[in-house]
């Protein structure tokens, strides 16, 4: 098989061929570490989303510590 066809079936397997990868971290994680809602958080949720993609994460509970690093 060709590598289209490859990734092609790796993303069917993981659900995200017509549909992106859902996000680890949620506007409520950086309520949570005492940041008030902002225009920020689209920048600090994209910015999370990026290394997800990248898999600096790769669980929810990692999310959140790539979170504490990078707002503090």
């Amino acid at each position: 098989k060709n590598t289209i066809d490859k990734l092609r079936k790796k993303a069917q397997s993981l659900n995200i061929l017509h549909n992106q990868l859902p996000s680890l971290l949620q506007g409520k994680d950086l309520i949570t570490l005492g940041l008030s809602p902002s225009k920020e958080f689209s920048r600090i949720l994209l910015a999370g989303y990026e290394a997800q993609m990248k898999e600096e994460f790769k669980t929810v509970e990692e999310a959140k510590i790539w979170l504490k690093n990078y707002v503090l």
